[in-house]
């Protein structure tokens, strides 16, 4: 099952209007970025750590 659909509030923190993920969320699968990989059409295994990131920046 999707994350997403699961969690639907989530959708909206880490994805755009255009269904992207967010240029300041970071999804690592293990130890990879899901970017380096096939995004988020990554297969995750029930025994993948699937971690959610945010950058945080301030000035």
């Amino acid at each position: 099952t999707d994350l997403t659909t699961q969690h639907p509030n989530l959708r909206q923190h880490i994805f755009n209007e255009t269904g992207e993920l967010r240029p300041f969320v970071n999804l690592f699968l293990n130890e990879e970025d899901v970017r380096y990989l096939d995004g988020v059409e990554t297969p995750v295994k029930e025994s993948d750590l699937l971690r959610i990131i945010p950058s945080i920046a301030g000035g």
